[in-house]
């Protein structure tokens, strides 16, 4: 049993992850040993995707958005200011980070234990 779990751990690592999201603000986590897809959009278009672990896959017709928060002892900041890039309708793109939030607001805080920022990233419309 625990042989077959760390197999298990080695194969998710691995392993590439695209997370697509569709209409309804709904996501689909992806997982591939290829490092590649191809990918029919809703509005017809096929393209074959680079697939890495922070593959994003927008399948909807409206661009999103990803904003960075900071986080840290004193203070946490995510106001338009901290944009950081859009994903076009029905297209991809591969991100340096993970998404934290998708679609739902962020908390008004996060607590904090040192004085060091903690970095979230929050995808929304």
């Amino acid at each position: 049993f625990l042989i077959s779990g760390f197999v298990l751990m080695g194969v998710r690592f691995v392993m590439d992850k695209a997370t697509i999201l569709t209409e309804n603000n709904k996501k689909q986590e992806y997982l591939t040993f290829k490092n590649s897809l191809l990918y029919s959009f809703k509005n017809g278009s096929i393209e074959v995707i680079s697939i890495d672990d922070y593959t994003i896959i927008n399948d909807t017709d409206e661009r999103l958005i990803i904003e960075k928060i900071e986080c840290s002892r004193f203070s946490t900041s995510n106001s338009g200011e901290n944009y950081m890039t859009s994903i076009s309708p029905y297209s991809s793109k591969i991100l340096n980070y993970s998404i934290d939030y998708f679609y739902i607001d962020p908390p008004y805080s996060i607590r904090v234990k040192n004085t060091a920022t903690n970095i979230r990233y929050w995808l929304h419309k």
